[in-house]
C-alpha cells in the first residue's frame, strides 16, 4: 500500500484552504507518543495502516460552511469500551473510531461512527482521501445511513 495518502491529504487541506473553500488549524508542534496514550497503556496491535496513521498525523481542525472535521493528536486517541479506537469527531458530537473487534477485509479495522455504529469505510486511506472530502464538497452524508 502506498502511504502517500497522508501527504497527499494534507496537500488537499492547504489547496481548499488557498482558495477559501475551508478554514483549518494545526499545531506549530506536534509530538509522538506521551506515557499517558492510549498506546502505551493498552497492549492493542495495530494493523499497519493504522499504525503508520498514528504515527504520522498531525492534529487538524477543519471547518467548511456549518461543518467541522478534527482529527485527534496520538495523545487525544481515546480507546472507548476496550474497543473502539476514537481518532476523530464530526460537528463537534459524531465520534469516528476504529472498531478493533477484527481485521477486516482490506487488512484494516473498519472505521464507524461510534454514536451509532454506521461502517464508514474499510481504510484509513479511504476516509482521509475521499469520505472527508465527499462530506465537505459534495454534502455527501458519511457518519449514518440516512
Amino acid at each position: 500500500m502506498n502511504n502517500n495518502y497522508i501527504t497527499g491529504f494534507y496537500n488537499a487541506v492547504k489547496r481548499r484552504g488557498k482558495h477559501k473553500n475551508i478554514l483549518y488549524f494545526m499545531p506549530k508542534s506536534h509530538c509522538g507518543y506521551s506515557d499517558q496514550s492510549v498506546f502505551s497503556q493498552s497492549e492493542l496491535t495495530l494493523p499497519s495502516q493504522v499504525d503508520f496513521y498514528i504515527k504520522n498525523i498531525i492534529p487538524i481542525t477543519i471547518l467548511s460552511k456549518n461543518k467541522t472535521i478534527e482529527l485527534l493528536g496520538v495523545n487525544d486517541i481515546e480507546l472507548l469500551e476496550n474497543r473502539f479506537l476514537k481518532f476523530s469527531i464530526i460537528n463537534n458530537n459524531e465520534i469516528i473510531c476504529f472498531d478493533t473487534l477484527e481485521i477486516n477485509s482490506a487488512g484494516e479495522w473498519d472505521i464507524l461512527n461510534y454514536n451509532n455504529k454506521f461502517v464508514i469505510t474499510k481504510t484509513i486511506p479511504s476516509f482521509l482521501t475521499n469520505k472527508i472530502w465527499a462530506w465537505i464538497d459534495r454534502d455527501k452524508n458519511i457518519f449514518n445511513n440516512l
